[in-house]
Protein backbone atom coordinates (compact mmCIF):
# COMPACT_ATOMS: atom_id res chain seq x y z
CA UNK A 1 0.00 0.00 0.00
CA UNK A 2 1.60 3.25 -1.47
CA UNK A 3 1.26 6.78 0.72
CA UNK A 4 -0.99 7.68 -2.70
CA UNK A 5 -3.45 5.26 -2.16
CA UNK A 6 -4.18 6.45 1.56
CA UNK A 7 -4.35 9.78 0.59
CA UNK A 8 -7.14 9.24 -2.21
CA UNK A 9 -8.99 7.20 0.65
CA UNK A 10 -9.22 10.39 2.07
CA UNK A 11 -9.26 12.99 0.02
CA UNK A 12 -12.40 10.40 -0.86
CA UNK A 13 -13.81 10.20 2.52
CA UNK A 14 -13.54 14.21 2.97
CA UNK A 15 -15.38 14.50 -0.38
CA UNK A 16 -18.35 12.53 0.42
CA UNK A 17 -18.37 13.80 4.06
CA UNK A 18 -18.87 17.49 2.52
CA UNK A 19 -21.51 16.08 -0.16
CA UNK A 20 -23.64 14.63 2.44
CA UNK A 21 -23.23 18.17 4.57
CA UNK A 22 -24.26 20.51 2.00
CA UNK A 23 -26.82 18.19 0.87
CA UNK A 24 -28.52 17.83 4.40
CA UNK A 25 -28.17 21.76 4.61
CA UNK A 26 -30.12 22.21 1.12
CA UNK A 27 -32.62 19.46 2.42
CA UNK A 28 -33.15 21.34 5.74
CA UNK A 29 -33.77 24.78 4.36
CA UNK A 30 -36.22 23.58 2.18
CA UNK A 31 -38.10 21.89 4.68
CA UNK A 32 -37.88 25.11 6.73
CA UNK A 33 -38.95 27.56 3.76
CA UNK A 34 -42.08 24.68 3.32
CA UNK A 35 -43.26 24.90 6.63
CA UNK A 36 -42.66 28.54 7.34
CA UNK A 37 -45.21 28.98 4.89
CA UNK A 38 -47.67 26.62 6.79
CA UNK A 39 -47.11 27.78 10.01
CA UNK A 40 -47.00 31.79 9.08
CA UNK A 41 -50.94 31.23 8.35
CA UNK A 42 -51.24 29.67 11.46
CA UNK A 43 -49.64 32.42 13.48
CA UNK A 44 -51.47 35.26 11.36
CA UNK A 45 -55.21 34.28 12.63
Amino acid sequence: MSNADAGDGAKRSQFWALYLTRFAEGFGFITLITLLGTYAGCWSR
